[in-house]
């Protein structure tokens, strides 16, 4: 997955896996401040936040995750990764998941 936190829209967008741009999908918007895009068939495969640091991720994160079918904890790591590295792409490779 690669994520991006861009500073001028102040933003932060995970996408899984990374030929997003190669899907011809459209986008949702299940709350305020929060897009999922969806792929031609259906399958979520990505996530933005806007203004990732005036909310907490923690709590807006796991429901979205769970109603997508989005690795909660993968999301967040790589949100985190972003954040902590603006206006970079951030590759993250997340294997497994919790037992």
């Amino acid at each position: 997955m690669w994520a991006l936190y861009c500073t001028r829209s102040d933003a932060v967008q995970v996408y899984v896996p990374d030929e997003w741009a190669n899907t011809g999908g459209y986008t949702e918007q299940p709350d305020v401040g929060v897009l999922v895009d969806i792929d031609r068939h259906g399958v979520p495969m990505g996530v933005a936040v806007m203004g990732p640091r005036t909310v907490d991720l923690t709590e807006v994160i796991p429901p979205l995750a769970n109603r997508f079918s989005f690795d909660p904890d993968a999301l967040l790591a790589a949100m985190r990764a972003a954040l902590a590295a603006p206006d970079r792409e951030i590759t993250i490779d997340v294997r497994g998941l919790p037992a």
